[in-house]
């Protein structure tokens, strides 16, 4: 799995925003939304 979907998820989670976590990370919203949604789907958890 790719390092970056864990740092996505690490970023919203500390964050706690979707937005803040995608800017910090210098990406769109619906690109770390997309991150984690494939996070989810590969650890079959919402």
């Amino acid at each position: 799995m790719p390092d970056r979907r864990l740092q996505v998820f690490a970023t919203v989670a500390r964050l706690l925003s979707f937005t803040k976590a995608a800017e910090a990370l210098h990406m769109t919203q619906p690109a770390a939304t997309f991150r984690i949604r494939r996070l989810e789907e590969h650890f079959n958890a919402r």
